[in-house]
């Protein structure tokens, strides 16, 4: 009995689902409008990327000046921590042919 009633249903929203398939069809007005919001949302987006692209490229500016001059003002003690040492590179020795 449950399977019949699900079927049934099925059935039924089978058959909405023609209907509205169909009104669709007949009428382009709502395929203009979705294709209309979707260009939108794109202009909006892509605006919007590029905003943020710009900002965020000019705090990584204002971070990496930022750090510059917090290091500057530290104290000598602290600019002999192994985290903020040079690596120098090894010296090359020649090997002779």
């Amino acid at each position: 009995l449950e399977v019949e009633n699900a079927e049934d249903d099925l059935v039924q929203k089978t058959e909405v689902a023609i209907t509205l398939m169909k009104t669709v069809l007949e009428n382009p007005e709502p395929i203009k409008n979705l294709n209309e919001l979707a260009k939108a949302q794109l202009l909006y987006f892509s605006t919007a990327a590029e905003a943020l692209s710009t900002v965020q490229g000019e705090i990584d500016e204002l971070s990496v000046a930022a750090e510059g001059q917090y290091r500057s003002v530290q104290s000598p003690s602290f600019s002999n921590t192994p985290h903020s040492r040079r690596l120098e590179s090894p010296a090359t020795t020649e090997v002779p042919l």
